[in-house]
């Protein structure tokens, strides 16, 4: 029985429920290494989204999942799907956990998630990577409904700093939050993209690349601010460097008729990439760049960061102020300043020994952040609900 349990003793296995909206192939590690710590069932709204391949991902979980039916409808303009699923107050009554995990609170099954929890005595823990950037809302309506909501869970996970800040500026006691961040198989990307490195340049030859490359992963969509790197590579003085973007959205067409329209050369669209192509592209880029205006985390520089790459992030990552460290392993700026963006790139783009150090640096910093620190950070939280009693 812990210090500041009073009253009586937590379920030493607590039976755990985990509710998210889909089965995202880097949440896969951690939730697998949940399963080996605590009796836990994880429910999905939705079985899979964006272009990942199901069948691959799938063979990997060594945990016990349902998927509610349902319906997802994704409004573009907010870049937002409500799930709207049944079946979930059934499952909580057959299941009767102790403890109930949810990853967001727009969810409806969260709210009655939480209310199921306030009636039977449960525990209620809010995992959340959301900051103050990216969903900070001016409805006076709305932040109180946030409020009531988050003053009401029992512990949190914030996946970083910036997610810290926005759950007490909500009301959270900051000693129930457990500040982790988020991660991916740190170990898998170092180790597949060294396997390539005596092939570097013979890579670039194939695939027509110039000597220096920028690479930006993402989704092509608006808030990823892809027209701010574009303007700002435009502007570099550099013949011999290229700007190779993965990834594809609605926004896709727009980008490459904007560069042809302007005349700005060796950018190469390069679609979505699996895997294995993937880490290749992160081993013949010298810098990467994630110039997103608004970016819960942005896992993609975890992973430019485990292939060994500086990193010029934007400042309204939540990424940004966890793993970047300015002049160590990259740099952060405005999104909204393309200058900016240009002359730190012109900086590491004319100093290789300062990308070497750099991309030194990001694989030190980025070592411990692995799934199994993710997945024992929650764990923390759990605990941490469980001794509130």
């Amino acid at each position: 029985m812990c210090k500041s349990c009073k009253i009586m003793t937590p379920p030493k296995n607590p039976k755990v429920l985990l509710l998210t909206n889909v089965i995202s192939p880097y949440r896969i590690p951690v939730f697998n290494h949940l399963a080996k710590k605590t009796d836990i069932l994880f429910v999905f709204l939705c079985e899979m989204l964006r272009e990942w391949k199901l069948k691959v991902y799938l063979s990997k979980i060594k945990f016990a999942y349902v998927v509610l039916k349902g319906i997802q409808v994704f409004f573009r303009k907010k870049e937002f799907t409500l799930h709207l699923n049944r079946g979930f107050l059934r499952l909580l009554i057959k299941e009767k956990p102790d403890v109930i995990v949810s990853t967001g609170y727009t969810y409806i099954e969260s709210i009655l998630g939480l209310i199921y929890a306030k009636l039977k005595n449960k525990k209620f823990i809010l995992w959340s990577g959301t900051t103050l950037n990216s969903s900070e809302s001016k409805n006076l309506i709305v932040c109180k409904i946030k409020r009531a909501i988050i003053t009401r869970c029992d512990s949190f996970l914030a996946y970083g700093s910036e997610a810290a800040d926005y759950l007490i500026r909500y009301g959270a006691d900051k000693d129930k939050i457990v500040i982790s961040r988020n991660a991916i198989e740190v170990e898998n990307f170092s180790v597949e993209s060294k396997k390539y490195v005596v092939d570097k340049e013979s890579l670039k030859e194939r695939y027509n690349l110039p000597m220096l490359n920028i690479l930006f992963c993402g989704r092509l969509v608006p808030c990823k601010n892809l027209l701010s790197l574009i303007n700002a590579f435009s502007l570099l003085d550099c013949k011999q460097c290229g700007l190779i973007i993965i990834g594809d959205g609605y926004k896709k067409d727009e980008y490459f008729n904007y560069c042809s329209s302007n005349n700005i050369k060796n950018v190469f669209f390069k679609g979505h990439q699996d895997f294995e192509e993937l880490v290749k592209y992160y081993l013949i880029s010298d810098i990467f760049v994630l110039p997103s205006n608004r970016e819960i985390w942005g896992l993609v520089v975890n992973e430019a960061m485990a292939c060994g790459l500086p990193v010029i992030c934007s400042n309204k990552a939540g990424a940004a102020k966890d793993l970047i460290k300015d002049g160590v392993n990259g740099y952060t700026f405005n999104p909204d300043d393309v200058n900016e963006l240009k002359d730190k790139l012109a900086t590491l783009l004319n100093d290789g020994d300062k990308r070497k150090k750099m991309g030194q640096n990001s694989l030190r910093i980025i070592k411990d952040c692995t799934p199994e620190k993710y997945a024992e950070d929650l764990l923390k939280a759990i605990d941490l609900a469980n001794c509130n009693i």
